[in-house]
């Protein structure tokens, strides 16, 4: 799966520009979507209540295991050997704010501040699609609100790898990270 999805042309320039629109709160969608789920989204009708169920959930379980299963050493090797490319990409796309491994730091920052709860997350319909009904999540940004859709099993083991990752990568990510809610 993993080698189908580093296929894809110009892979440096999405890869940096997805890194990018995580560090500033926003979806990588448009950038990889090779990684979005195959099946359709299904929230689970209860009483009458919508509720984010496993099977959407179960959407998630493949790109988690590819995720999960990266060697952070490995990774670490290969960010070495391509900081010159990702860091000429980065320039392309025109931030020039922080270098790129600064930007990778506040990504992973960023999808580890997402507070991760156990228990059923209740959805209100909306037009376009489905929104969180607790404001509080709601109010979260794009990158946040995707990483709570892959449910609380899937998000715990992608913090995980990141915050593996950010220790191979000597990026510090983890400062200010949050607590997992309850």
């Amino acid at each position: 799966e993993l080698a189908g999805w580093l296929a894809g042309e110009g892979l440096v320039t999405r890869f940096v520009a997805a890194v990018d629109a995580v560090a500033n709160g926003e979806s990588p969608r448009s950038e990889l979507p090779e990684l979005a789920p195959r099946a359709r989204f299904e929230p689970e009708e209860r009483g009458g209540r919508l509720f984010l169920g496993p099977r959407s959930q179960a959407r998630y379980d493949l790109v988690t295991a590819v995720f999960e299963s990266l060697d952070a050493s490995a990774c670490a090797r290969v960010h070495r050997a391509l900081g010159p490319l990702f860091a000429q990409a980065y320039a392309q796309i025109g931030r020039r704010r922080d270098d790129f491994d600064a930007t990778l730091a506040r990504a992973f920052r960023e999808l580890l501040r997402a507070p991760v709860r156990d228990g059923d997350l209740e959805l209100v319909a909306g037009i376009r699609s489905d929104r969180f009904a607790d404001p509080a999540l709601e109010a979260l940004g794009p990158a946040q609100k995707s990483l709570l859709r892959m449910g609380p099993r899937n998000a715990r083991r992608v913090q995980a790898k990141l915050r593996e990752l950010a220790a191979a990568l000597g990026l510090g990510a983890t400062e200010g990270e949050r607590s997992p809610s309850p």
